[in-house]
């Protein structure tokens, strides 16, 4: 009867400390863990402020898209054209594409005739721009029609970096 309580306080013993040895290992995991974000956190705090920088030297044009300031160092908004967005803090880029809402349900007629805008939904439109198109002429146009309600400029802010 000794023998067997000598034995189950043996067996005891060892999964209380093999129990102690994981929690160990696991407290090391995180911390190391943490350490690798925290500086993950630094390279992209780094990289905005990097982005910042650059955007601070070269001449700035800005536009307004949905309420968030957006800004780009290129004469003219085309596709392609590098943005960076102040309100996200991401870099992006302007894919050539325009939506936009209407009031009703009618397109007016100035613009399907001057444009070529498909229905994506009930009221809203999306215009694909040319290469070489002015987005924000474009823009413009759309905004001083009194039955459009919003034009949004798509951007793109797939980490471009991680696809490469």
């Amino acid at each position: 009867m000794n023998k067997a309580i000598n034995i189950q306080l043996v067996t005891l013993a060892l999964i209380l400390l093999s129990g102690c040895q994981k929690s160990e290992i696991s407290e090391q995991d995180s911390s190391q863990h943490s350490a690798s974000s925290s500086q993950k956190e630094q390279v992209l705090d780094k990289d905005v402020k990097k982005v910042v920088e650059i955007n601070k030297q070269k001449p700035i044009n800005a536009f307004s898209n949905n309420g968030e300031k957006i800004t780009f160092a290129a004469p003219t908004l085309t596709k392609g054209t590098e943005v960076f967005n102040h309100a996200m803090k991401e870099p992006g880029i302007a894919t050539g594409a325009i939506y936009l809402t209407l009031k009703d349900n009618s397109l007016p007629v100035e613009l399907s005739s001057q444009y070529m805008l498909k229905k994506m939904t009930n009221k809203t439109y999306r215009y694909l721009a040319e290469k070489d198109t002015d987005l924000l002429k474009v823009q413009d146009v759309f905004k001083q029609n009194a039955n459009v309600d919003i034009v949004e400029i798509k951007v793109d802010y797939s980490p471009i970096k991680e696809v490469m």
